[in-house]
């Protein structure tokens, strides 16, 4: 029985060493393709952070252009109501200049018709408005000098 035992023995040895290669086998294995995935992983990972980078790149440039954008808005803003401000002046200028000229008209036309109080009427009630004219004609002058462009002009009422 001692060569039985000893043959058992061998052969339970024997199965235990083929059991335990092919566990181990079976491992590296697992080990390998685990490693593989990670490998995998970590690569797409690193592209997941380049593009990250990237849009977070593109987040901060587009960024700065909504914010130049905005201080472009706001300077033509602030363009807009100088112009405004500007135009509004301009018309009181217009609607002062255009009162005088009415003014003067109706008197001509009354000293035409040989109504010289109708003409003395007329041209009194635009007498503020023809002095105010005649300041925003010297003014225009003033700041068109030496371009060939200044009004001419001679209020006397």
């Amino acid at each position: 029985m001692d060569i039985s035992v000893s043959s058992a023995a061998a052969v339970g040895l024997a199965a235990l060493l083929a059991v335990s290669g092919f566990g181990y086998l079976d491992a590296r294995n697992q080990l390998d393709k685990t490693q593989e995935r990670l490998t995998a992983l970590q690569s797409e990972r690193d592209q997941l952070n380049k593009q990250v980078d990237n849009l977070q790149k593109e987040i901060k440039d587009l960024q700065q252009q909504v914010s130049s954008s905005n201080n472009r808005a706001s300077d033509l803003q602030g363009q807009l109501g100088r112009s405004q401000t500007a135009a509004e002046a301009f018309q009181g200028q217009i609607d002062t200049l255009s009162t005088c000229l009415q003014g003067v008209v109706e008197g001509m036309n009354e000293i035409s018709q040989g109504n010289q109080a109708g003409a003395i009427v007329s041209f009194s009630a635009v007498s503020a408005s023809c002095k105010q004219a005649g300041k925003i004609i010297e003014q225009r002058n003033s700041n068109y000098t030496g371009q060939g462009q200044a009004l001419t002009t001679r209020t006397t009422f």
